[in-house]
């Protein structure tokens, strides 16, 4: 049965719950949300790591792996263009370098199942790699799907059928130091013109943004006005003031990569990842816990459209340790996310 992991401090909930493949029975996991549960780590599911295995493990020099598909930090920039798609940012591959905010290379794609047919649907079915499109396994596809929705049935309370829903597959590629992470930034900066600097400075700044400059269109103001000297002394250093009070306040020797946030268009998610600089951490209610993700383990915590279920949201963000451009990372800095979203919304 679970085994509690952590309580959320002056109560007797249980925040971080691990269970067994054979303890999600359908209904389980709405009962832990709904009870109080932030996060659910699914172990002992050999699915986990075979989805890892064949989406992010193999080794790029591997020789089949040159005859397969190759990953957009594997690839070249040309075959990422080929693969991206114009305004979009849950499909196809992207580059997302925000200062503070975002700092990761991904391949995403959504997977579907039409309600007269048990063949899956993908979206995109293929990518570029050189001259060839190469598509994912349709036995690795049905394997996150056969997962996923084993585990939709486990939060699902309102009768035997969960609403028509997708999978949602990203690929996360993290840089391996703080160093990697603002050369990116610079690089992509430069790709434009003056205005293009403007605006990263301007992205960056609502990324700092804290307490009540946090706000819509407060937000806006706040970094707009930042550009303007002396103006963005006064409104930092109040803004730092508030930051010690505020979710956005990190450890020493971290940095924010990823901001406080919910999954607004999920409904779960659902992580596996091979790391050694990142951290990500959940929000408890009092303080942030960091989720101990691995290759072979599935944190699942509910996101934005769990609501309707009657299930909060879990706010994570992501944190990496600083170091310099000479530390050498053992691990990719990979993770693996595999979500439920609303097929209509999809």
């Amino acid at each position: 049965m679970s085994i509690k992991k952590k309580r959320q401090a002056g109560t007797d909930r249980e925040t971080l719950v691990r269970v067994l493949r054979d303890d999600l029975k359908p209904g389980r996991l709405a009962q832990l949300f709904q009870g109080g549960a932030k996060a659910v780590i699914l172990e002992g599911d050999q699915r986990i790591a075979q989805l890892w295995e064949g989406l992010c493990g193999v080794n790029p020099g591997d020789a089949i792996r040159a005859r397969e598909e190759r990953l957009p930090w594997e690839s070249s920039i040309l075959d990422t263009a080929w693969n991206h798609r114009s305004g979009a940012t849950e499909l196809g591959d992207m580059l997302r370098f925000v200062p503070g905010a975002l700092g990761h290379i991904a391949r995403k794609m959504i997977i579907f199942q039409e309600s007269d047919c048990q063949e899956l649907q993908v979206i995109p079915d293929s990518f570029w790699n050189g001259n060839e499109r190469i598509s994912l396994s349709p036995d690795l596809l049905r394997t996150a799907w056969d997962l996923m929705s084993y585990i939709f049935r486990s939060a699902w309370l309102d009768g035997p059928e969960p609403l028509p829903y997708a999978v949602a597959i990203e690929r996360l590629k993290y840089p391996s130091s703080t160093a990697e992470m603002d050369k990116l930034c610079h690089l992509l900066a430069d790709a434009g013109g003056q205005w293009t600097h403007i605006g990263q400075r301007v992205d960056a700044y609502k990324a700092m943004a804290t307490g009540p400059f946090d706000t819509k269109i407060i937000r806006d103001l706040f970094a707009l006005s930042s550009l303007i000297p002396g103006v963005h002394q006064l409104l930092h250093r109040v803004n730092k003031f508030l930051r010690y009070f505020s979710r956005r306040d990190v450890p020493r020797a971290m940095r924010m990569i990823g901001d406080p946030h919910v999954d607004g268009s999920k409904i779960f998610t659902a992580l596996t990842s091979d790391r050694d600089v990142l951290v990500t951490e959940m929000y408890d209610g009092r303080a942030w816990l960091e989720l101990p993700l691995s290759p072979n383990t599935l944190t699942i915590f509910p996101s934005q459209q769990s609501t309707p279920l009657g299930m909060i949201p879990t706010v994570h963000r992501i944190l990496m340790k600083e170091q310099d451009h000479n530390s050498v990372s053992s691990s990719p800095n990979i993770t693996l996310s595999l979500a439920i979203v609303d097929r209509n919304r999809a």
